[in-house]
């Protein structure tokens, strides 16, 4: 069975990119460019790795709509019992190399994420930590007893 991920970005390209990256290895692969747009597609159907960015443009939202959204929403908002409560979350942010946002991807961590990359993403690295977080072993969805625990 194929593996299924969303991938949460507001850069469009980049996520095209990793999505074709990520299809050429087997996995079948959405694209959204909101946390308010991921959270619909995670309502609608089962993933096994959630990829997020953790700083979006805010498109004048009224709240913010990124990966510290998107986390926080899988780890603390989701009923417990859900299958998409515990997927792997892997947070990525290309806003490390500014002053003062170097911890954001610790945040990504301290949140819930399973692990933390920064941008550009090596596709042969996020398959190797997909990889890692799910066991290496095919399935349609994460469940509970599949996701590693939680750090910290």
């Amino acid at each position: 069975m194929t593996k299924s991920i969303v991938i949460m970005d507001d850069d469009l390209s980049f996520s095209l990119s990793l999505a074709d990256d990520l299809r050429v290895h087997g996995y079948d692969v959405d694209t959204v460019s909101s946390a308010t747009d991921a959270i619909e597609h995670i309502l609608t159907k089962s993933y096994d790795v959630v990829i997020t960015d953790m700083i979006v443009k805010s498109d004048d939202r009224s709240v913010p709509d990124g990966g510290v959204s998107l986390i926080h929403w899988l780890r603390f908002t989701l009923r417990e019992g859900h299958p998409m409560a515990l997927v792997p979350i892997i947070g990525i942010s290309g806003a490390t190399k500014f002053p003062g946002m170097k911890s954001i991807l610790q945040v990504a961590q301290s949140l819930g994420a399973n692990a933390a990359m920064e941008k550009p993403v090596s596709p042969s690295e996020l398959v190797k930590t997909i990889e890692a977080l799910t066991g290496g072993a095919k399935r349609t969805h994460a469940s509970a007893s599949d996701v590693p625990e939680q750090p910290g």
